[in-house]
């Protein structure tokens, strides 16, 4: 699952032997050129509908599932399983070591939209990036 186009998600999942991915699509006219314009962008409240219905094409329990997200705009898709966790990114400092993050937070569901789960809070783990 990933905002990125499926040029470069497809590849990278057969490469890892994952059966499918979700991914944002480029529209592509009738000559087989970019048009410029999105046929589907794989963002925020977007992931969730992909995420259900992958998951009922494929009888997924997504009580059962999990999430891993590092942007808040992902609140839905982690509203939409029941193990959900935000990651902070963090980068390495020029000497090698870890530089020091931003305090570890939640991300909180706004609470907006008919989505499950409102107002859940995710764990937030901070991981090297």
């Amino acid at each position: 699952m990933s905002a990125s186009p499926a040029e470069i998600v497809e590849p990278f999942a057969e490469l890892l032997g994952v059966t499918g991915a979700i991914s944002s699509r480029a529209k592509i006219d009738e000559l087989g050129k970019f048009t410029g314009e999105m046929e589907f962008f794989a963002q925020g409240e977007n992931k969730a509908i992909a995420i259900r219905e992958l998951a009922q094409k494929r009888d997924i329990d997504l009580n059962e599932s999990f999430a891993y997200s590092d942007s808040e705009t992902d609140i839905p898709m982690l509203e939409s399983v029941g193990h959900a966790y935000a990651v902070e990114r963090r980068s390495s400092t020029r000497q090698g070591g870890p530089r020091k993050s931003m305090a570890d937070t939640e991300f909180q569901a706004s609470g907006a939209g008919p989505r499950p789960n409102r107002g859940r809070t995710f764990p937030t783990y901070s991981v090297l990036s």
